[in-house]
């Protein structure tokens, strides 16, 4: 009996050296587990408390899961018209003179070649 005692006490000293990190990382696995379930049963039973009828008003502001955002098409044109009635006429019409006075010089630039 006593060449196994001092080989039990090994081994249980072994096992006392391994359960000590094990024991760490149980406990810090357990916490995160039960940190994560808390927060989402949080979540789950505010979203499942609302048991609202149409024409009800809620008692606390609901938060949507996503920001959505539309476009409407009546505002656009809105504000386009307003934003082209703010824009000031920044040229003059078009001059018909000046159309024509070029008009005369790509004729006589053009004769001299047309005639070699």
């Amino acid at each position: 009996m006593d060449a196994s005692s001092p080989a039990r006490r090994d081994l249980l000293q072994q096992a006392f050296r391994l359960w000590h990190p094990a024991r760490l990382w149980l406990i810090l696995t357990a916490g995160i587990l039960g940190t994560s379930a808390a927060l989402s049963l949080n979540s789950l039973q505010s979203q499942s408390e609302q048991g609202l009828a149409l024409g009800e008003v809620a008692p606390q502001d609901i938060a949507a899961p996503s920001a959505t955002s539309y476009e409407s098409q009546v505002l656009t044109g809105t504000a386009r018209l307003a934003a082209e009635a703010t824009v000031v006429e920044v040229f003059d019409p078009p001059d018909g003179g000046i159309a024509r006075r070029v008009g005369l010089h790509h004729r006589s630039a053009g004769r001299p070649l047309c005639q070699l």
